[in-house]
């Protein structure tokens, strides 16, 4: 299938059980119908084509991609939330942006404390000694 028609189908899908609406291309609104406490509304930020890679790299098809977006969107707690596309997984946050990494905050603010020109990466070898110095080795 094509990947318009991939998109299409996720959004039958989701209409199966939602309201849907979709404001901008990158955009999918889900409201529920049915919450003991009103509706809730979920907003899926994703592209087709990051829709397509979801569907291809870690499922492979259709069905079972679809199935954990409908998940996701059900998993979602009341209020209005965002399920942000990323690396072939969709990260519930708070707004449209991906939530910030706390572990990606911590090694920014070491590098931010090292001394200026302290910082270098370096090669191990392979097989667990020191650094490696000159070129690698063939293999």
């Amino acid at each position: 299938m094509g990947l318009l028609e991939d998109w299409g189908l996720l959004l039958q899908a989701l209409r199966s059980r939602y309201a849907v609406s979709e404001p901008a291309e990158d955009r999918i609104v889900v409201t529920s119908r049915y919450r003991a406490h009103g509706p809730v509304e979920v907003e899926l930020v994703m592209t087709p084509r990051e829709w397509r890679d979801l569907v291809s790299m870690p499922y492979g098809r259709l069905e079972p991609a679809i199935d954990y977006v409908l998940a996701e969107v059900a998993a979602t707690p009341p209020g209005r939330s965002y399920l942000v596309y990323h690396q072939y997984e969709l990260v519930p946050s708070a707004t449209p942006e991906l939530p910030r990494d706390p572990e990606e905050d911590r090694v920014r603010a070491l590098a931010e404390s090292a001394p200026p020109g302290s910082l270098q990466w370096v090669a191990y070898r392979p097989d667990g000694g020191g650094p490696q110095s000159g070129p690698p080795p063939k293999v």
